[in-house]
């Protein structure tokens, strides 16, 4: 990805048309963003802050608000409390570049990417609290991407319906509804493809967490496993770490119980590898 970007760089350095040069900015932009995307997965959240504002300068050079709105969509992953991350948590600074991102989008905009931006908006709105708000946010993502076309490539071409689902589940565990989430990310990952596996992960992480909520010790701890897994398997560091999160905030008073020891037994094994 890293080369593949350089070599974009390296041609956008020699004289060319005009359209050229703002489709070449364009692929450069989506190059940037996906090495951002990839970067927080595996925790390197200082290499996806660079790539992340390469990609926005880059698609505000080929006038590419698609692109900009997602590059900045997913910098504000870096400063959510939403999933644990290398640096800082900072929610007022990732309220503030979504809602920065929010203004720049207009009717010709991808639906999509703006259902998209609005599902990732409604995830800090459940964490500050404002559950009205988030689920306000999700009806909205959930109108445009009804009747949305899915791009065959670019950023938004690995959306699905499961997508949204998922992310809808997300946002009830996170307002404390239990069951509708059990039922929204069940669903969801029956329906996912083979291919989804980051999706798969955090959908998992999510259900794990919503059973540990509700007391479901083993169940929780089988979801986390499986979630556990499929996150070393893929070097998904971010889910790793996520798990490991839900495992100290719902799961400390069950140090005890079998389940937990198993879990714990897992998670230290694969820091010893």
């Amino acid at each position: 990805m890293h080369n593949h970007l350089r070599t974009i760089q390296v041609l956008l350095d020699r004289p060319m048309p005009s359209p050229s040069r703002r489709e070449m900015e364009s692929a450069a932009a989506t190059t940037a963003t996906l090495a951002g995307i990839i970067a927080i997965l595996i925790r390197q959240h200082h290499d996806a802050a660079i790539y992340l504002e390469l990609g926005e300068r880059f698609a505000e050079r080929a006038g590419d608000t698609e692109v900009l709105v997602l590059a900045m969509m997913f910098t504000s992953f870096l400063y959510s409390a939403v999933s644990p991350g290398q640096l800082p948590p900072d929610p007022p600074r990732a309220m503030a570049v979504l809602e920065a991102a929010d203004r720049l989008v207009s009717p010709h905009t991808a639906p999509i990417a703006r259902a998209w931006l609005q599902l990732r908006h409604a995830g800090e709105y459940a964490w500050c609290g404002d559950e009205r708000g988030a689920f306000r946010l999700l009806d909205e993502a959930e109108r445009l991407g009804t009747t949305a076309q899915i791009p065959p490539d670019g950023l938004c071409s690995g959306w699905t319906r499961d997508t949204h689902v998922a992310f809808r589940g997300e946002i009830a565990t996170m307002c404390g509804r239990h069951d509708q989430a059990i039922a929204l990310l069940e669903s969801a990952l029956a329906a996912l493809g083979p291919n989804s596996v980051a999706t798969r992960a955090r959908a998992l992480v999510q259900l794990g967490s919503a059973h540990a909520e509700k007391g479901d010790v083993d169940h929780a701890c089988d979801l986390l496993s499986r979630a556990l897994d499929l996150a070393r398997t893929a070097a998904l560091s971010e889910r790793i770490a996520w798990i490991a999160s839900v495992r100290s905030r719902y799961l400390a008073c069950h140090e005890s119980e079998p389940a937990v020891a198993r879990l714990d037994e897992q998670l230290e094994g694969g820091r010893a590898g």
